[in-house]
């Protein structure tokens, strides 16, 4: 920000509304499960989201049955209280976790072109049967879904709880390589119809361009800002030599 403060002294808005352009973008991606093709809201710039899609389930969609309640959350700086309506069900395979064959639920964020994101915290309310899963495990296609960026223990009675999981390292992606997360639910007894069920997911994200984008566009604005002051200069420069002279003797340079 210092060289942003630095270029924008002078108020050459042009100059700083481009460079204002390059700062990061960061903030929340939302869905409250009625409409799985797009966020609910999304107050991160310069990131395409994809579909919310299952595997390994036989039942899919949204569904208006057993509804989410008894938590609160807080999105956008506010508290929350859970969506019901409609949520994500699935019939969650039995078994320990197998990243073939378990049941989950996945999502894609692409930066633009150039630019580079982190994934620094993931929440969402959750609600597991009797024969649902006892674990969820969240992965990331930056190790094929080899290993837990994190882990929860859902509750088992049928009740709705709210997880959320804040990264001390945060997960890096970047527009030649999108981040794919998927979140497995294994561990229970049978693939009952509605053993699992998802509400209120989000992801906080922050997107900046990559270091070269910043410097382009830098040089950039500072050839922009240079260009406007020579003009000024030589404007300046024509108006000195005008002054003073007679209408007759003034050259083309100067208006009458």
């Amino acid at each position: 920000m210092k060289s942003r403060l630095h270029l924008c002294i002078g108020g050459v808005s042009v100059g700083c509304a481009l460079l204002t352009s390059m700062v990061a973008g960061g903030g929340t991606i939302y869905w409250n499960m009625n409409d799985l093709a797009q966020p609910t809201s999304n107050t991160v710039t310069k990131l395409t989201v994809g579909a919310i899609s299952q595997a390994n389930t036989t039942t899919t969609g949204s569904s208006t049955q057993s509804a989410s309640s008894g938590y609160s959350f807080t999105l956008n700086g506010q508290t929350t209280s859970a969506s019901g309506s409609t949520n994500l069900t699935f019939s969650a395979r039995p078994g320990l976790l197998d990243t073939g064959s378990s049941t989950s639920v996945s999502l894609s964020l692409t930066p633009a072109v150039g630019s580079s994101g982190t994934l620094n915290a993931v929440g969402f309310g959750s609600r597991s049967t009797a024969s649902g899963p006892t674990t969820l495990s969240l992965r990331s296609s930056t190790d094929n879904f080899s290993t837990d960026i994190a882990s929860f223990s859902p509750l088992t009675g049928g009740t709705w709880a709210y997880f959320t999981s804040i990264f001390s390292a945060p997960v890096s992606f970047s527009s030649d390589s999108p981040l794919t997360l998927r979140l497995y639910g294994s561990g229970g007894s049978t693939a009952s119809a509605g053993n699992w069920r998802l509400d209120d997911l989000q992801v906080d994200v922050v997107v900046v361009p990559e270091p070269a984008a910043v410097a382009l566009g830098l040089l950039g604005v500072a050839g922009f800002l240079v260009g406007t002051r020579q003009i000024g200069r030589r404007q300046r420069e024509s108006v000195t030599r005008c002054v003073g002279q007679a209408a007759a003797s003034r050259s083309s340079n100067c208006s009458s």
